[in-house]
């Protein structure tokens, strides 16, 4: 028997299939994607994954929230190796995100942050209400989906934050 929470968001899931432009429109949707986003907290890290609970990477999980509220994506890119970020000077992530995004100059609640690993943007996040950021993070199988701030982001010894692009959801969100 499916729970009370669970037909509540297939009713919202439903009714955003006709009405998301409203939606996207006042501002609703920002709380609805932190609260399900931290849902996914102490989800493990696995390369790949997007499973609540089990495990997801920074893409399955930016995947798997959005889509919950907002509707389909084009099919997320398969064949990445966990390093892709570090050696590779093409933007996969940037170029898959393209088409439900715009860029912003700062940091909204329910929108997200893609941060420079290596030699691209290769990590997203989802900014939240408290200037932190939900996301999942980990190294040789090791990690956790977690919520940190930006000190987490940053770099080196001069404490320098890596680069970072700020982005707000389509309002006209292809599906």
């Amino acid at each position: 028997m499916a729970s009370r929470t669970s037909q509540s968001r297939k009713m919202l899931f439903d009714m955003l299939t006709t009405e998301r432009a409203a939606l996207l429109i006042d501002d609703s949707w920002r709380q609805w994607i932190i609260d399900e986003a931290r849902t996914w907290k102490g989800t493990p890290f696995q390369h790949k994954g997007r499973i609540k609970g089990v495990g997801c990477d920074c893409g399955g999980l930016i995947y798997q929230v959005y889509v919950s509220l907002l509707g389909p994506f084009k099919p997320f890119p398969k064949d990445y190796a966990p390093d892709w970020a570090l050696h590779r000077e093409n933007e996969i992530y940037l170029d898959f995100i393209e088409p439900y995004v715009v860029e912003v100059p700062k940091a909204k609640p329910g929108g997200l942050a893609m941060f420079r690993i290596g030699r691209n943007f290769g990590h997203a996040t989802i900014c939240t209400e408290r200037d932190t950021f939900i996301h999942a993070w980990g190294r040789n199988q090791a990690g956790t989906v977690t919520e940190s701030g930006k000190s987490f982001f940053t770099v080196g010894d001069d404490g320098k934050m890596r680069d970072v692009k700020y982005f707000d959801v389509n309002p006209t969100w292809p599906s």
